[in-house]
């Protein structure tokens, strides 16, 4: 019997960001019902929030090398902006596991869509699916690398929620960053041997839509590689099709 999976979006944004109400128009017109997820804030930070089950490691700065180029890393592997974001996707895994769904859409409010989900197809093993312009893709539809984050718009399978939640038991990178060092394919442009060592069934099986179903404002230029615009051969449907 073909069960309907449990399926749960969610847009991260800061309460009372302005960017709410353009994002909630956009969904709509593409027919994308979600739920807004506030955002944990500098303020937040400041005032002693915390994220159970994640604890924040400085020590391990090795990762720091990969982005030499970056002068921020040179003062501070951690900004509070950034604590704030993974202790906001973090969350929303954990709503998304205490719900028991199958799946789970995640946004940020700045994201902006371009299509709706009426047929999103996934290789039988995702874990994380992402949905942006800003995640470059290889022939086998896996994810490799970043031109940009990617975490604008993305899908966690059950089985990825677990490995998300697991893999940011300690949170020591940014969290675009921490995501790709951990994809089982290690095609992480260098992330991946900055990241900690797992059992082998943790890292992700991380891919990427032939097609983006948002953008990124400041990517909306940025290649998605849409040259695979069919479905990765050996891979079905996955039950987000609708």
């Amino acid at each position: 019997m073909n069960m309907i999976p449990k399926i749960r979006v969610y847009c991260i944004s800061l309460a009372g960001s302005a960017n709410r109400q353009a994002f909630a128009s956009n969904a709509s017109r593409h027919s994308v019902y979600f739920d807004f997820f506030d955002a944990v804030s500098v303020d937040d930070l400041r005032q002693g929030a915390t994220v159970e089950g994640c604890k924040i490691d400085m020590t391990n700065l090795a990762w720091t090398f990969h982005e030499r180029a970056d002068p921020r890393r040179q003062h501070a592997p951690l900004l509070f902006t950034e604590i704030g974001c993974a202790y906001s996707h973090i969350l929303c895994w954990q709503r998304a596991k205490q719900e028991d769904a199958d799946y789970v859409v995640v946004f940020e409010d700045d994201a902006v869509m371009c299509r709706s989900f009426d047929a999103i197809a996934a290789p039988p093993d995702v874990d994380m699916l992402y949905i942006s312009n800003r995640m470059p893709r290889n022939s086998m539809g896996e994810a490799v690398g970043y031109s940009g984050s990617g975490t604008e718009g993305y899908i966690l399978s059950r089985a990825g929620i677990a490995k998300c939640l697991e893999i940011f038991s300690v949170l020591y990178m940014p969290l675009d960053l921490q995501l790709i060092a951990h994809q089982r394919s290690m095609h992480g442009r260098g992330l991946s041997q900055y990241r900690r060592a797992l059992s082998d069934d943790l890292y992700l099986n991380a891919y990427v839509t032939p097609q983006p179903y948002c953008f990124h404002p400041i990517g909306r230029s940025q290649v998605h590689q849409p040259a695979f615009a069919k479905h990765t051969p050996g891979t079905r449907s996955s039950p987000l099709d609708r």
